[in-house]
């Protein structure tokens, strides 16, 4: 005997889950892959702003690390009493001291005899045959050295890695050596450190650099040596091969490991002639992080996708027994008309309103779907939120001027408010010392602008040579600079400044030869004066200067 069918409100039930079960998961997988696509999409662009700041921030540190060398080399006055005099003994102390990343600065002949050093004693008495020396000879050179540091074995420690700065050291128009350097990697870290987003811990964004052909230069915060000698490489599709992938490039790569990361590889940017580090900088993130969030909200759209089907399905069988009610009783009524029955009679029903149950019901299960999927729209906003204040706290961390290496304006007003603030709290004298080159026009017009950078370079340079570690100065845009000097009064502010245009005044370059500039000194007693104000007396006591002929320094106290 064949089995009876399902009844009818049992169909339409399940008809009506089915229907919403359908509709639902090609809504949620489509707005689902949707979603994915955008938060991917922005996800690499925060990798491509994070490796293209690191990799200009490197660049511009390494130019200015050979421009502090090339323009130390080419200073004539250090070096007219020979390579071995105390003048020459004496820079080579105090660059080492300056900077804490030089392991090693020395000075070597022609003939690669080595003249002054200080530092590790890492290198033989004779140079010639070092690659820094035999480069250095013809220009500006930097390269990291074929080799680890050998002192560093010979001690028990890790081996450091190293960067080679070299510079021809001229005098009188003619080589009488090389200066080299020896630096450690110690200050990448740092530089990359800025461009990871503060909040990282969560996010597992790692920086790391590759040579042209894929071996490991550098990985910020890893093990480098251990991932060296496990032939750690950047994987081969990602490697810039021509001239139309150095722009970059961005995509979704399996590394050594098997695990999945977006990346994002940037070429590092031209040097000077003779310094170019054709490094790549990459950024990575793993992409079952960078994906989490969408990945849980697809996750719970499903969920409410399975929830709607349930409730969808409840109703259906309950607007299916509505129906079924009123055509059971016609059922009845038919079976009683036909066994004759007394008073049977088939009832009279407008079909109408079960639909317009059911299609209320079908409108009510719409509304929950459109009202989930409104959800995880503003999630997406606020996701999208979120990376654009990460854009903006990389954008912030630009507080330096990229030509001279000093603050430019905004890092220089991040700077003096503090100072403001304290020479107020201690009742102690701030002083600021506005400073323009004159006639830099004509040095532009003559010489070109490149000439013009390197005058306001070698100023920049002078000035960091002749203020204390508590001062600060910054190119406020052109040839103009400032000085701020906490705890100097205004006697003491005109001495400093009057000393830094009699230097630049004495000092002679081969290329555009003598320049000079004038400053205007303004103080602040006790750090009441308002900032604007103290930048408005320096710069009307600077205009005084220069109208009063140039190459010499105004007081606003005087005034």
């Amino acid at each position: 005997m064949p089995s009876s069918p399902p009844s009818l409100r049992t169909q339409i039930g399940v008809a009506v889950g089915v229907l919403v079960v359908v509709v639902a998961c090609v809504l949620s997988l489509a707005i689902g892959e949707r979603l994915v696509a955008r938060v991917r999409g922005e996800a690499n662009l925060a990798l491509q702003v994070i490796s293209g700041n690191a990799a200009r921030m490197l660049a511009a540190n390494v130019r200015q690390r050979v421009q502090q060398t090339r323009v130390v080399a080419s200073s004539s006055a250090i070096w007219e009493h020979g390579l071995s005099s105390p003048e020459a003994r004496e820079l080579l102390r105090r660059l080492h001291a300056l900077n804490p990343s030089y392991l090693w600065v020395g000075v070597a002949d022609v003939f690669g005899r080595l003249h002054a050093a200080t530092g590790d004693a890492s290198l033989q008495p004779d140079v010639h045959e070092q690659v820094w020396f035999t480069q250095g000879l013809l220009g500006p050179f930097a390269a990291e050295p074929p080799t680890l540091l050998a002192a560093d074995a010979a001690r028990g420690q890790a081996p450091r890695r190293l960067l080679d700065l070299a510079a021809p050291i001229r005098f009188n128009g003619s080589t009488i050596g090389v200066l080299g350097i020896q630096a450690s990697w110690d200050w990448a870290g740092d530089i990359l450190a800025l461009a990871l987003p503060g909040d990282n811990t969560d996010q597992d964004v790692s920086l790391m650099l590759f040579t042209r052909d894929g071996r490991l230069v550098f990985e910020a915060g890893g093990d480098m040596d251990q991932l060296r000698a496990e032939g750690f490489r950047l994987p081969g599709e990602l490697l810039l091969r021509d001239a139309a992938t150095s722009a970059g490039v961005t995509r979704v790569t399996t590394w050594p490991g098997g695990r999945d990361y977006l990346t994002s590889v940037v070429q590092l940017p031209p040097g000077l002639p003779g310094t170019e580090l054709n490094w790549l900088v990459v950024a990575r993130q793993p992409v079952d992080i960078a994906l989490a969030d969408v990945r849980d909200t697809v996750g719970r759209l499903l969920l409410t996708t399975a929830l709607a089907a349930a409730v969808a399905a409840l109703l259906g069988w309950a607007a299916a027994s509505r129906i079924s009610r009123p055509l059971t009783a016609i059922a009845r009524a038919a079976r009683g008309v036909e066994r004759g029955d007394a008073g049977a009679a088939i009832p009279q029903l407008d079909s109408n309103r079960e639909v317009a149950a059911l299609s209320t019901a079908l409108q009510g299960m719409t509304q929950r779907l459109l009202s989930a999927n409104e959800a995880m729209e503003e999630q997406v906003r606020m996701r999208t939120r979120e990376l654009e204040e990460a854009n903006r706290a990389l954008d912030r961390q630009a507080r330096s001027d990229p030509l001279t290496g000093l603050l430019n304006r905004r890092g220089f007003d991040d700077v003096l408010q503090p100072q403001l603030a304290a020479s107020r709290r201690h009742a102690r004298p701030l002083s600021m010392v506005l400073v323009d080159a004159d006639y830099f026009k004509r040095i532009n017009d003559r010489f070109g602008h490149d000439v013009g950078d390197r005058v306001l370079q070698a100023l920049a340079d002078l000035m960091r040579q002749r203020l204390r570690a508590s001062d600060t100065a910054a190119r406020l845009g052109g040839e103009e600079f400032v000085l701020l000097l906490p705890d100097t009064d205004a006697q003491g502010a005109a001495a400093i400044a009057q000393e830094l245009v009699d230097t630049v005044a004495a000092h002679e370059d081969p290329v555009f030869g003598r320049i000079t500039i004038s400053a205007g000194v303004a103080t602040s007693a006790d750090g009441t004066q308002p900032a604007a104000e103290l930048l408005r007396r320096a710069d009307a006591a600077l205009y005084r200067a220069k109208s009063a002929g140039r190459n010499r320094i105004c007081s606003a106290e005087a005034a």
